[in-house]
């Protein structure tokens, strides 16, 4: 298994693999990029970005990592690709010619097509913060949190688990129905009964949570600015495509400059 990264000669692609490599190195595993020969980026400041030319770069950037030029698209090649990955990372502009890869069917596609947890770089890491964020709510898969502590975990960090529950109240029960220290402190019980097994897993991981009232896309943004990595889920039968149809998870993609693992959780997780 490794870490697969891919590149198309974009910053945001450079980004990418500089944040796969250090990932590759706190699992301890073998880092692939990957270079679909179909979907390179534009030329950017006068750069080369023949694959010929991106691979080149990429040896430099990392000397250790096998690099592989792919025939065919973004999406095929990296799907191929990860059937034997932990972990696939892209920028969040880094594969299509389009302006936001949120709005380029290439990334509906590759979305759609990968169970493997999947993390959108959008520029180059800022210092340490020491600090995972994760998203949670009442569908939470036991696939997010246990990526969220299993990542805190390797990087020595804190994690912080952020529940907002606008929406779910504003669906079930109405906006006026309690009084917001009342669903709060349903909602922390609730939150805290979810965690225990993951903090008898994970003993060494330090968690703190915050319960609120308000937008979850939000309230990730605001965490997000004092986080390394915001892990959030795409839920429902079709997967992560959803986070193209107005999920709180597209948001917080739009939102969020901080490297997000988006994890696939069916219904059945």
């Amino acid at each position: 298994m490794s870490v697969v990264v891919g590149v198309d000669g974009s910053q945001e692609s450079w980004a990418a693999l500089s944040w796969a490599g250090d990932a590759a190195r706190q699992r301890s595993t073998g880092l692939t990029v990957v270079i679909a020969e179909h979907d390179l980026a534009p030329h950017e400041d006068g750069a080369d970005t023949s694959p010929e030319s991106v691979a080149v770069r990429a040896s430099e950037l990392e000397p250790t990592a096998a690099v592989r030029v792919v025939a065919g698209t973004a999406e095929e090649v990296l799907t191929a690709a990860a059937e034997d990955a932990d972990l696939v990372v892209i920028g969040s502009r880094g594969l299509s010619r389009i302006r936001a890869l949120i709005s380029d069917s290439v990334a509906e596609d590759l979305l759609g097509r990968l169970d493997t947890p999947l993390v959108l770089v959008r520029q180059p890491a800022a210092a340490d913060t020491g600090r995972v964020v994760v998203g949670v709510d009442e569908k939470t898969g036991t696939q997010v949190l246990t990526f969220a502590f299993a990542e805190a975990q390797r990087r020595g960090a804190d994690l912080r688990v952020v529940s907002t529950w606008e929406r779910q109240i504003l669906n079930t029960i109405g906006a006026n129905a309690f009084a917001n220290d009342d669903i709060s402190a349903s909602v922390e019980a609730e939150l805290e009964a979810m965690l225990i097994p993951f903090q008898e897993q994970y003993p060494s991981v330090t968690v703190t949570t915050l319960v609120e009232f308000g937008d979850p896309a939000a309230s990730l943004a605001q965490e997000s600015l004092t986080a390394d990595l915001v892990v959030v889920g795409a839920h429902g039968q079709s997967g992560l495509l959803r986070i193209l149809t107005g999920s709180t998870t597209q948001d917080v993609i739009h939102l969020v400059t901080t490297p997000v693992a988006v994890i696939s959780v069916s219904d059945r997780a």
